[in-house]
């Protein structure tokens, strides 16, 4: 059995190795027991971890085949009737899958862990870079996990209208307002409470910045352009939070880790791991709260998908061949 340390990193396998320690010394209690005493030793516990497959099978499995003299009979019986695990039904399922909301597209599942994981909180004031289908999902996942305001930050105008009638976030075109003042002044001088950066490595800058990062791409002293990360740093308030959305690929330059120091910041990054998320997203797109449609910019046949894909730098949209 694992050590168990106090460092508390990982709560639910602290939590499952407890349980498991708990079992094996509820089964150790009954060594002399009756048998029909152990027999429903073993159904309480069955029923007690249902949710825990991998603690029923590794430890609840082997005991009862060890303590209960038909044992193995009770255990094939039991995944017998268990069979496949089943999903719970969703109200997505009495969707129609060519339905133009039916779309949970891979930027639901990363603007949602965007604003999870950056741990906005009701009440908070959150600002989104980037205002791509990911931008606008962390926006709309910021406002129903409870945040006070959510601006979204980019320079598209298609863009910044779809995000500000779809989504419901406050928007600002960063090629005509200055945004570390215009955050401030929205925020009263203290600046947003958590900052998504949902740009990526081909961020954009109308400053001189924007000539700065591509020369030193193209003489590869660095591979990626963080302006949207630099300016999510220098524009959050003290004490809060910076969550890097946007895919990066190795290393960048003028990174702002004094800023990051002296305001106390917290910075946290992530690969997409949509399988946390995917059930509870899927009943929050048939109830309404997420829209998607909107992504779609063109229909057209799987097989006429060549020549379509291409319509986003046309268009100035996010775009989806379906």
């Amino acid at each position: 059995m694992p050590h168990l340390d106090d460092t508390g990193e990982n709560d639910d396998v602290v939590a499952l190795l407890k349980q498991h320690h708990h079992i094996r010394d509820l089964f150790a209690g009954v060594e002399n027991a009756t048998a029909d005493d152990r027999a429903e030793t073993f159904r309480g516990l069955v029923r007690l971890l249902t949710v825990h497959e991998t603690a029923e099978e590794e430890v609840v499995h082997p005991a009862a085949r060890r303590l209960l003299r038909d044992g193995e009979q009770v255990v094939d019986d039991r995944l017998e009737e268990s069979g496949p695990r089943r999903r719970k039904p969703s109200r997505l399922d009495d969707m129609d899958p060519d339905a133009p909301g039916y779309m949970p597209a891979y930027s639901v599942l990363t603007g949602w862990m965007g604003a999870d994981l950056a741990g906005v909180k009701p009440g908070d004031v959150v600002a989104v870079w980037g205002c791509g289908a990911v931008g606008q999902m962390a926006a709309r996942a910021a406002i129903l996990l409870g945040a006070e305001r959510v601006i979204s930050i980019d320079r598209i105008p298609e863009r910044l209208e779809m995000t500000e009638r779809h989504m419901g976030s406050e928007v600002i075109d960063y090629t005509v307002i200055d945004v570390g003042a215009e955050l401030r002044e929205r925020t009263g001088g203290r600046g947003p409470d958590v900052c998504v950066e949902a740009v990526g490595m081909e961020a954009h800058s109308d400053r001189p910045v924007h000539l700065y990062d591509p020369a030193k791409q193209q003489l590869r002293l660095q591979t990626d352009r963080p302006t949207a990360v630099r300016q999510a740093i220098h524009a959050c308030r003290k004490g809060g939070t910076v969550f890097v959305l946007g895919v990066f690929a190795g290393a960048v330059d003028k990174f702002p880790l004094g800023a990051v120091i002296n305001k106390g910041l917290t910075v946290r990054g992530a690969q997409q791991h949509g399988q946390r998320y995917i059930p509870m997203l899927l009943d929050r797109l048939a109830a309404g709260e997420l829209s998607t449609a909107h992504l779609a910019t063109h229909t057209v046949p799987w097989t006429r998908r060549r020549g379509h894909t291409t319509c986003s730098r046309r268009r100035r949209t996010a775009a989806c061949a379906r």
